[in-house]
């Protein structure tokens, strides 16, 4: 292997390449962003003729056409070029080889429609929902609750354009069972006629500082006004009382209102006798 010592070489620069300059070995140009070194003595011969030039120093990579933040460079198959930067949350999407990337929106089966939140005694909370029953096929809410005080039901009524609904036409069925740890437990079910609202809960000694959870269940019929046979609810709802004989329980629920064949458009959650001490809910619309 042959060696070379490097302090015994002299590279003359010579600044940008020019075909009326005579250059002489180990003169170096700079060449269409590339620098080249002369091998030979050498007059009106571009660096790239190998014969008198040797390559070096390769030219980078241009990246002058980013100019802002968030900027990301591609290959377009043939040169380097710029894509925005997109939207806040979106993702850099490939479309396979030979096709430019874009930026593209994260999509969800499941998609958050409406958001109800307390974080302060409240005697009650409306959640309007923008329900699109052409686009999902069905709609789900999931909440979380705490009461100020011990002993609460919870309740809900539909509300149509804006407004609770507050007349005797709610019917449904519910059924319930806790167990106290170490002496009893029990089961039982219920029916309600013609109610003013749909009980959720039917085991109430919770503890105030306990917290509830629950869930709704909606068919693609909340916009539906052909019948006048009501559009079903279905419910699930969990508690305890965490004392030292802490009670879990478990509901089950399922309920129409049969007041008007209108259009459903939200809902209105109160508690039997106290307030909401906090409380979170969420509504969800699952795409077709």
């Amino acid at each position: 292997m042959a060696t070379i010592d490097v302090g015994k070489l002299t590279f003359n620069h010579k600044g940008d390449y020019s075909s009326s300059t005579a250059y002489v070995l180990n003169d170096v140009v700079y060449y269409n962003g590339s620098a080249y070194i002369a091998k030979q003595a050498t007059t009106n011969n571009v660096p790239t003729n190998a014969t008198y030039w040797n390559l070096f120093v390769l030219k980078g990579t241009d990246t002058s056409v980013l100019t802002t933040q968030g900027d990301v460079l591609y290959h377009t198959g043939s040169a380097l070029a710029r894509l925005p930067a997109g939207t806040s949350g979106y993702y850099l999407k490939t479309q396979g080889s030979g096709a430019n990337p874009v930026w593209g929106a994260v999509s969800s089966e499941m998609v958050e429609l409406a958001h109800g939140q307390i974080t302060s005694s409240t005697a009650s909370i409306n959640v309007d929902v923008s329900f699109d029953d052409t686009t999902y096929m069905a709609y789900k809410m999931i909440g979380t609750y705490k009461a100020t005080a011990n002993s609460n039901f919870l309740k809900v009524r539909i509300r149509q354009a804006g407004s609770t609904k507050t007349d005797a036409h709610y019917n449904g069925a519910i059924d319930y069972a806790y167990r106290q740890l170490g002496t009893s437990s029990a089961a039982s079910y219920g029916a309600y006629e013609n109610n003013d609202h749909m009980r959720i809960s039917d085991w109430k000694n919770n503890s105030a500082d306990d917290f509830r959870y629950f869930e709704m269940f909606m068919g693609n019929y909340m916009q539906d006004t052909s019948s006048s046979t009501g559009k079903p609810l279905g419910f699930q709802h969990f508690g305890g009382q965490h004392t030292s004989s802490y009670y879990p329980s478990g509901e089950h629920a399922s309920y129409y209102y049969k007041g008007n064949a209108n259009a459903i458009t939200g809902f209105h959650f109160f508690l039997s006798s106290d307030n909401f001490a906090s409380a979170d809910f969420k509504f969800y619309g699952m795409k077709r």
